[in-house]
This record gives C-alpha cells, structure tokens and sequence, in this order.
C-alpha cells in the first residue's frame, strides 16, 4: 500500500538492478515516492539501501531499470543531473566544512554573486544578501543555532548535522535523500534533527530516509520500504504496522 500526497509520485524507482562485481547489489527493485511523504527505506547490512540512494544521487551508475524523476525518465543519472533536478543528499559523515560558517556552508559552491558588474568582475561574493537568506531559512526551518557567523567546528554534532540539512533544504527542492543522519547524534541532538525532518512535510519534499533506528523511523516516516538482497520485501504504513512486522521482514523471518 502506498500513502499518496500528490496523485503522481515525484519518485519512482522501476525494475533498477546493480552490481559490483559478482555481487548483485540491487534486483529489480521498484518502489514510488511522493511530494510530501517521508519513507523510511529498511534493511539489513547489505540490503542495497546506500546502493540505491547513490543510484537517485547520481553518484554510481546502475546496470539497468530506469529512475523516474517527476515523470521524467532516466537509464542513467550524474550527480550533476540530480542535483539540477531538486534532489540533495544527507550522509552520515558530514560534507560541512569546519573552518566555514554555517552561511559559507549553506552557499557552498553555490555562492551569490554581486549585482554590481565590478565586484562581479572580481568574483565578490554578496554576503550580505547569503546572511538574510540563510537567516531567513533557518527561521522558517525554526532552527536554533546560537549564531549563523559560528564556524561550523564550534557547533555541537546535533547542530553541524542540521546544518547540513538545512543546505539540503535550501537546493533539494524536490527530493532529499539521507543516509543515517542521526545515528553518531545524542538522545537530544538526534531529537533536533527528527524534528528538523518532521518539517519538511510543510515544503511539500519528498524524504527517502536510511535508518538503522526503528524509533526514528517511526517517529518521521510515512511508509517504510524494506529490502533484503537487494529487492522489495515489503512496502508498510507505518501507522498500519508494528516494530514486530518491521523486524521479521528485515531479518526475513516474515
């Protein structure tokens, strides 16, 4: 069953197959997301979960099956590609640089540039109009860090993570897909970052959300598609199941 927030799904991964070696990563595997829904994606060591959020990130390529992205179909993705098309990626081991603030951060690699044509020349950036932004988002996402001029090697894990979430936000205007990105985080910092999540149901963004944590599922996701060996098992509201179910088609005793 599949809850639906939009009447055609914004993801839709059909018949993607990969493998490294001998090793058949992925089979077949087929599952649909939409604008607005958090899945919760499940599964073993070696279920093909990282696999198959680096196949819609664009960083590996997989051997057959198609990636539909709103409607649009694709044999092949680049990151580069992905990233055009909405879609960010959240890793555990964060892509935040210490030595930036969280504004540098936010505009990594996507700085603005000045209007005026000299400063442009020169490449100076507007750091003024990134400050409002950034403030502007983190305000909306209702963020607390104690200020957006911090270098991000002065915040905690809880707030470096969100950060990096919140970047996600600001250029993944379609898809966001996160691997893990709570599990090295506290009780309290972990809870900051689910909330964070929690708040993207309000800018319409589909989530594919990797997690080892059945609580942390639970309290975000939708639905939950789980793999094992690299294939669909099952495909569960969470509102409609149980931890019990979630495990024995995880360890696949279901």
């Amino acid at each position: 069953m599949t809850v639906s927030n939009s009447k055609h799904p914004v993801l839709v991964v059909d018949q993607v197959s990969k493998k490294y070696g001998e090793v058949q990563a992925l089979n077949n595997l087929s599952f649909e997301a939409h604008a607005g829904e958090i899945v919760g994606l499940l599964g073993d060591n070696g279920a093909g979960k990282s696999t198959i959020i680096k196949c819609i990130s664009g960083m590996i390529a997989f051997n057959s099956g198609n990636i539909i992205i709103n409607g649009k179909k694709f044999n092949k993705l680049t990151s580069t590609q992905s990233r055009k098309l909405g879609i960010e990626t959240i890793y555990q081991e964060l892509a935040v640089v210490d030595q930036l603030d969280v504004v540098g951060n936010i505009f990594l690699n996507r700085e603005i540039k000045h209007n005026n044509f000299i400063l442009n020349f020169f490449k100076i950036m507007d750091s003024n109009k990134m400050y409002a932004k950034s403030k502007e988002l983190l305000n909306q996402l209702n963020v607390k860090i104690p200020s957006i001029k911090m270098k991000l090697g002065q915040l905690s894990g809880g707030q470096r993570q969100i950060v990096a979430i919140a970047r996600a936000i600001a250029w993944g205007k379609k898809i966001i897909l996160m691997d893990e990105p709570a599990a090295a985080l506290g009780v309290e910092q972990s809870k900051q970052v689910l909330n964070l999540i929690n708040e993207l149901k309000k800018n319409n963004i589909c989530v594919i959300f990797i997690s080892h944590n059945l609580q942390h599922v639970q309290a975000v996701c939708d639905r939950t598609v789980i793999l094992r060996h690299g294939m669909k098992v099952a495909d569960l509201k969470l509102n409609q199941t149980n931890k019990n179910e979630i495990v024995e088609y995880i360890t696949g005793v279901n």
